[in-house]
């Protein structure tokens, strides 16, 4: 059964595509290979203005137009994937030996699904082990975590078991994150 809700929204995306491709295109004359050659020349251009000195003003708008372009596309990649996964479920064959995965071949292609979860959903073992009085560590395995406390640190140097620079040394490399004006006003909002 197939998404919907996806379809509609690329359906709506696709026809868009097909109206900015000119007045006389339609969606029986529009194929893949010429949607596809545009985009890939369209992006060549972009590339080619790129090369360019531009100012930040001009950055800034190609980078938004190329934010849109990748929305966009990951929104039809995604109502493809839906389509496929559906396509699998209802076509496909179980493959054996596996815990539910299905495949199926297209043409040149094999398509494969899995289940991304298998086996007990530990919360819901734990919830009913308690339900029953029972404490999960005696019948569950148990993860230790540690998490550094910075306000420790200086009695390691006091007690000569790191020395401040070796405690340096274990810090993260300082990278950068790029914030877009956009994720920066919805931190802030």
């Amino acid at each position: 059964m197939p998404n919907t809700k996806s379809s509609a929204a690329g359906s709506a995306k696709t026809e868009r595509i097909v109206k900015s491709a000119g007045p006389k295109a339609s969606l029986a004359k529009v194929t893949l290979v010429s949607v596809s050659d545009t985009i890939a020349n369209s992006l060549k251009l972009v590339a080619a203005y790129l090369s360019k000195e531009l100012t930040p003003k001009a950055l800034s708008d190609v980078f938004f137009k190329l934010d849109e372009l990748e929305k966009a596309l990951q929104e039809m990649r995604e109502n493809v994937k839906d389509r496929i996964k559906e396509a699998v479920k209802a076509d496909g064959t179980k493959v054996p030996e596996t815990l539910g995965s299905i495949s199926l071949d297209v043409g040149n292609h094999k398509w494969n699904i899995r289940p991304t979860r298998t086996g007990y959903d530990p919360k819901k073992v734990e919830a009913a082990l308690r339900s029953k009085d029972l404490q999960p560590a005696d019948w569950m395995q148990t993860d230790i975590k540690y998490k550094v406390d910075e306000t420790k640190f200086p009695k390691l140097v006091e007690k000569g078991i790191f020395t401040t620079e070796e405690l340096e040394q274990l810090k993260y490399e300082l990278k950068f994150a790029l914030v877009t004006p956009k994720q920066n006003e919805a931190e802030h909002e």
